[in-house]
């Protein structure tokens, strides 16, 4: 077994991570307590238009609270889908003029494409919040998700993007501390847009973290009349340095995160070896289709050897049988050829190439090539006549 984090375990540190530091700076509470003023006051920041502040609870499972601007119509919650979760809230003030946010639901965790646990770029997993996806960096991440969300409004366009420094150390600081080895970058994207005869201005300060297998998104902003920007800036702040996780759910949390993990890790433990049988099943019955077809061949190859065999040595015997009945035509032949010739008193010659018939009772015979005329003595010539040629009698 290969010694990384499975993408079911990133989940779970996805979840830790954005419990911890979902407002881009977090710090957690000792266990919720009570000791903190209810309200906080943002003490000499605004010269002429101070804002105090009150503290929002998660009203359903207690699980953070957060400091948001006392008066304003503001809703925090921690909102699950499936076995993940996410931290958000949202906060108005009375007159619409500036909204506060952090979190989306919508937004998935992710899974690096990895080949070996089946995980294919773009591929469903069955889990609304995780998708299969290479990492992309939080510049063009949070540039297109500032698009999706506004583009469509009048004088849309994105005024500036650039890292944030301060929510980088932040956010490494609280990983160290969690033990969880992550890169973590992060883009400011400033935009503006047109709402009637108003200029909106607004930013998303983005996070990403990269884990060995995965990697995840946070993210805070606001949106503003472009004069009350210095406003929105320092509500912001204080919003995020405000965030804080209850310890007590955090560890009640991670121990139903960690249960739920071994849950499913024993049944894909059960599965793979259900698998691994099956496999182990189809292998032997495999293994024995093929050794009963050897059996088969081998029975087969040796019937078609012996019927070959069998066929090639009555061929053989057919072969001599039909030699022997053609030595004996031409015998035959050759007898017959001589009882003619006999009667005809006739001699076969040949000069080694060719052959002929001749009057039989000499011994050498001489053939003119050119006219066929020959003539037989008893003695060899010692001088053989032009365009003669000697022949031999063959019996």
């Amino acid at each position: 077994m290969k010694n990384q984090l499975n993408p079911i375990f990133c989940l779970f540190i996805f979840a830790v991570l954005l419990s911890s530091c979902s407002s881009n700076k977090s710090n957690v509470d000792e266990q919720f307590s009570d000791n903190s003023s209810s309200e906080g006051f943002f003490g000499g920041i605004f010269s002429d238009n101070d804002i105090s502040f009150v503290t929002v609870s998660d009203p359903k499972e207690n699980a953070f609270k957060v400091n948001l601007p006392k008066g304003w119509n503001s809703e925090v919650s921690l909102v699950r889908r499936g076995t993940q979760y996410r931290n958000v809230g949202v906060s108005n003030s009375p007159d619409g003029k500036t909204s506060l946010f952090f979190g989306d639901p919508s937004l998935p965790y992710f899974s690096l494409p990895i080949s070996e646990y089946g995980m294919r770029e773009g591929m469903q997993t069955g889990d609304p919040l995780l998708q299969v996806s290479r990492f992309i960096s939080p510049d063009k991440f949070f540039s297109n998700y500032v698009k999706k969300k506004h583009s469509n409004k009048p004088g849309f366009r994105i005024t500036n993007v650039q890292p944030n420094n301060n929510i980088k150390q932040s956010w490494e600081s609280e990983i160290q501390k969690a033990g969880v080895q992550a890169q973590i970058s992060t883009a400011d994207i400033s935009f503006e847009f047109v709402n009637g005869n108003e200029k909106i201005a607004g930013k998303v300060q983005g996070v990403c973290f990269l884990l060995q297998q995965g990697w995840g998104v946070s993210l805070n902003g606001y949106t503003t009349q472009a004069s009350n920007i210095d406003v929105a800036e320092k509500c912001l702040a204080e919003m995020t340095s405000s965030f804080k996780s209850n310890e007590e759910w955090m560890t009640r949390e991670n121990k139903m995160a960690a249960q739920r993990m071994n849950a499913q890790h024993q049944q894909n433990m059960q599965a793979s070896q259900a698998s691994f049988n099956a496999h182990q099943q189809r292998m032997a019955a495999n293994q024995a289709s093929f050794n009963a077809h050897q059996n088969k061949m081998k029975g087969i190859y040796a019937a078609s050897d012996a019927q070959f065999n069998n066929y090639m040595s009555q061929q053989q015997t057919n072969d001599q049988s039909h030699q022997n009945y053609m030595n004996q035509q031409y015998s035959n032949d050759r007898s017959h050829e001589n009882f003619v010739d006999y009667i005809r008193d006739e001699q076969r010659v040949s000069n080694g190439e060719q052959y002929g018939k001749v009057e039989s009772g000499y011994n050498n015979y001489y053939v003119n090539e050119s006219t066929g005329e020959y003539f037989g003595t008893q003695s060899e010539m010692d001088v053989v006549p032009d365009n003669y040629e000697q022949w031999q009698p063959e019996y």
